[in-house]
């Protein structure tokens, strides 16, 4: 092959996957109460992405982003409206049952096989301290 014809088949697997699937979630990543919830979606999508090669790429790089989500900031996504309150009963569910560190770490670990999370899999006791900040817990006095 030649390089031109490298480069440009290179471009195009690239601007398929932003095209059908990154743009979605670009477009939709305004809300950090939206975030978990987004993310998550976006990295089942990486996951199923068909080009393999692209999909490992788009997952290192992503993964990167994600230094923000930890065992407490998860929490942001019970103020999602598009969760649905079944979802949200399970996340409370596993705030109270599902045992958190002491020391939360500042992230969550590699979220090993995207396509079986949901966000309830990410909620701890830890997950409380969300209504510790400032004025979050005077919405619910």
């Amino acid at each position: 092959m030649t390089t031109w014809y490298k480069v440009w088949n290179n471009l195009l697997r690239v601007s398929l996957f932003v095209t059908t699937t990154y743009v979605k979630y670009w477009f939709t990543c305004t809300s950090p109460a939206e975030a978990p919830r987004n993310d998550l979606q976006f990295l089942k999508a990486i996951h199923t992405y068909p080009d393999k090669e692209v999909s490992q790429v788009a997952l290192t790089a992503f993964s990167r982003h994600l230094w923000y989500l930890s065992e407490t900031l998860v929490g942001l996504s019970l103020f999602d409206d598009s969760v649905t309150f079944d979802e949200k009963q399970r996340m409370v569910y596993s705030m109270r049952n599902n045992q958190g560190s002491d020391e939360p770490p500042k992230r969550l670990p590699s979220i090993h096989n995207p396509p079986t999370k949901a966000l309830n899999d990410f909620f701890t006791t830890s997950t409380t301290k969300i209504f510790q900040v400032p004025r979050i817990g005077l919405l619910f006095s």
